[in-house]
């Protein structure tokens, strides 16, 4: 088995160290930055203990650093349990999702300066952008819908193209098929200049756009790999609130507690891959060795030339019912929300 990453870098003497919320003494303790007190990450995040993360940005390179408080030098709040401070202001984790009277994004306080004209609620979505990047809301069932109000978009199921018009859609290149790989990264770099003969997108009948078969795909057949930028989870953090701020579709996929893959501007075909709750693709984290990972999406069950690919995305199923997002792929066994 792998060692953890980054474990080794732990100083030995945090692992005896009692933590005063839980008492118990096993696991790696951190201290508050102002006394000689000791807890958990994980029982200071349940306990309501302030936690501060730092990014600076000093001679072009970006550094980040965090700071904990214990009890008696920060008040307990869930609310800030985290709290991030950049250049562009301070961001709270707690308020990603916010009422129709504050804005879209997670930041608290900036020193930006203000727009001349009031933010406009627009209620109207574009409808090809990414489902998972829809802010839900919650409409009141009390009220009956006037025949005149817009419909986002109406929901059908999956979409079967005619074959015709897959292939019409672009031209694949032909590319000979070699008789074996040298190496797994020699395979994704096969993959990866084959990818449209496989696959093209399409309008979803799930949302927007899709992702489609161009021809017929064996269960356990490789599809394609998901591409992007891999930076640290709270870059991609920082990031995420920006691409909100700005209206922006935001395309992050987590590869392990420390790497996350962003698609949103450098990415491929694959982010357009919608959820369902009866998949026929799943995604499985690869390593294509010195310490690197790669994500690819493989056929989960035979898959006929134009229907939609789709995976599970796995969303945490434990938001509370305020972040819920809800899922539109009409399965039989449609769980209502992606978490």
């Amino acid at each position: 088995m792998e060692p953890a990453l980054g474990i080794l870098s732990i100083p030995s003497n945090s692992f005896v160290k009692i933590c005063v919320i839980c008492k118990q003494i096993h696991g790696s303790c951190t201290q508050c930055c102002k006394c000689s007190t000791y807890f958990h990450a994980m029982c200071a995040s349940r306990a309501g203990y302030r936690m501060e993360l730092h990014c600076l940005e000093k001679n072009g390179r970006q550094t980040t650093k965090m700071v904990s408080y214990c009890a008696y030098h920060r008040a307990p709040n869930p609310d800030t349990v985290l709290i991030m401070q950049t250049p562009l202001g301070v961001i709270s984790t707690k308020s990603l999702l916010q009422t129709k009277k504050k804005t879209g994004s997670r930041l608290i306080s900036s020193n930006r300066r203000k727009q001349d004209d009031p933010p406009v609620d627009n209620t109207e979505h574009e409808p090809f952008s990414a489902a998972r990047c829809r802010i839900f809301q919650r409409t009141n069932h009390t009220k009956k819908r006037a025949a005149d109000e817009a419909i986002s978009h109406r929901v059908g199921g999956h979409y079967h193209h005619p074959l015709d018009a897959i292939q019409s859609l672009n031209t694949p290149r032909v590319v000979r098929e070699p008789q074996s790989f040298s190496s797994f990264r020699e395979r994704l770099y096969h993959l990866q200049r084959t990818e449209n003969e496989r696959v093209c997108f399409g309008r979803s009948g799930i949302h927007g756009w899709g992702l489609f078969a161009r021809r017929n795909i064996q269960e356990g057949e490789m599809v394609l790999e998901y591409r992007g930028e891999q930076v640290r989870r709270s870059i991609a953090d920082l990031r995420e609130a920006r691409y909100r701020f700005e209206g922006k579709d935001c395309y992050l996929f987590k590869i392990s507690e420390e790497v996350v893959v962003d698609a949103t501007d450098k990415g491929n075909i694959a982010r357009l891959i919608n959820h369902s709750c009866m998949p026929n693709c799943y995604a499985r984290i690869m390593s294509v060795g010195d310490d690197e990972s790669r994500i690819v999406l493989i056929a989960k069950t035979n898959v006929s030339a134009g229907d939609e690919l789709t995976y599970d995305y796995l969303f945490d199923p434990d938001e509370p019912d305020e972040f819920k997002v809800p899922c539109l792929c009409k399965a039989p066994n449609c769980r209502k929300f992606m978490n």
